[in-house]
């Protein structure tokens, strides 16, 4: 199973801060790191595999943006639950969810110091994996496609130093999906869909940030093509959480 590739990721955001402290002084890089916890919830379309469980989440993300308001960077999310999911089912074994993306964006800025209305645009690599802990085998959906987002930023009070904002998250992608299953030694076709919803707050001190929220992640994979005689079921992903993030600009 693909893990998330935290030690790239921060090479990628130290290289877009030393390209940010070069030559154009007025490039401005944004870095910063979200935890929170809630529940993961896993269905699966006409059988009794219906469950959820306490997951944590882990975000880290890197971005440059110029003077125009133009830019990019990256993101990098994490979901682990508990190893009791389906564990109540008589028909089940316990199993582990792990869920991570990596989204590659370009960046658009709206706005100005009141409301500020980023606009992501790019791809994302996506592993959902479910680890059955009796056996070890895995189940996993690997995906990739395009990906759109925005995190519009409204402030309700701000000085020289403080400012104190709204936010929110709406992102909306699509890809291709191959599943995995070790168990059968075969792997199937089908495709997703994912829409991420969410809303907090922000505080802002000159070039810190503190943001607290709650996030809604929800993703459908399609029933499977028929290989070998099989296909496997459509199912859904789901978590909602609180989230605890800090971040510093640059």
């Amino acid at each position: 199973m693909t893990r998330s590739p935290i030690a790239v990721l921060l090479a990628s955001s130290a290289l877009l801060t030393s390209c940010a402290s070069t030559e154009d002084r007025s490039v401005r890089v944004r870095a910063d790191a979200a935890f929170g916890g809630g529940k993961l919830e896993h269905t699966t379309k006409g059988t009794s595999l219906d469950d959820e469980a306490t997951a944590a989440y882990f975000a880290f993300g890197a971005e440059a943006i110029g003077s125009q308001g133009m830019g990019g960077g990256l993101r990098v999310e994490t979901l682990t639950s508990d190893d009791d999911l389906f564990l109540g089912l008589g028909a089940g074994t316990p199993a582990q969810a792990f869920d991570s993306e990596l989204f590659l964006h370009g960046t658009g800025v709206l706005g100005g110091d009141d409301t500020s209305v980023p606009i992501r645009f790019g791809v994302f690599f996506r592993n959902y994996t479910l680890e059955s802990v009796a056996s070890g085998s895995e189940l996993g959906w690997l995906s990739f496609g395009p990906k759109i987002e925005t995190t519009p930023d409204f402030a309700l009070t701000s000085n020289d130093t403080v400012r104190w904002s709204m936010t929110g998250r709406f992102g909306l992608g699509a890809g291709t999906t191959v599943v995995e299953d070790d168990a059968l030694a075969q792997e199937f076709d089908t495709t997703m869909v994912q829409v991420d919803l969410g809303v907090g707050t922000r505080l802002q001190f000159e070039t810190l940030r503190l943001d607290v929220g709650w996030l809604h992640r929800r993703t459908n994979y399609a029933e499977s093509d028929v290989a070998a005689s099989l296909t496997v079921l459509e199912a859904d992903s789901t978590f909602s959480g609180f989230t605890f993030s800090l971040g510093a600009t640059f």
